[in-house]
């Protein structure tokens, strides 16, 4: 199988079965013209540890369909996810930062079941959480003023 190099927003170089490109409309597009220039490819939206996750993730789904996430339940407080045994672990291998630019780059190469597979992962994470908990997960600060947060809650009291 031919091998290809993508190169990194970090400036490492990724060897990727050129088959795995496949996945990606636009890794594909990246890979002709790349060739036409007799230079490697550039994915200047992944850092190399992404880079190696999404390939990790293709080779393993390269000859089986991905298993979407199987709603378990579905009531007022949103949906429970159950996930195939495989990508599971690999998504709880993946620390916060990465599973979050894994989604960006899941996005942006067009890897759908990968990026509804991320999507999904977070929102199981999120759910249960008030909007506290969140900022704290995320390290967002909040710049609401307690009248706006108050005024906020009062204008949406239906989602409680």
């Amino acid at each position: 199988m031919n091998q290809v190099q993508l190169i990194t927003y970090d400036g490492q170089s990724i060897p990727v079965d050129e088959a795995l490109l496949l996945f990606s409309a636009l890794l594909k597009q990246r890979m002709q013209e790349a060739q036409e220039k007799g230079e490697d490819i550039q994915v200047p939206e992944a850092s190399a540890e992404v880079c190696q996750k999404v390939t990790e993730y293709c080779k393993h789904h390269r000859e089986t369909t991905p298993t979407p996430a199987r709603v378990i339940s579905s009531i007022k407080g949103g949906s429970t996810f159950e996930f195939a045994k495989w990508d599971e672990e690999f998504m709880a291998s993946l620390d916060q930062e990465v599973l979050l630019e894994l989604i960006v780059v899941a996005q942006t190469w067009g890897i759908q079941p990968l990026l509804d597979l991320g999507c999904k992962t977070v929102a199981t994470m999120l759910k249960g959480k008030n909007p506290q908990q969140i900022r704290e997960m995320f390290e967002i600060e909040n710049d609401f003023t307690p009248e706006e947060e108050a005024a906020i809650k009062k204008e949406h009291e239906w989602t409680d």
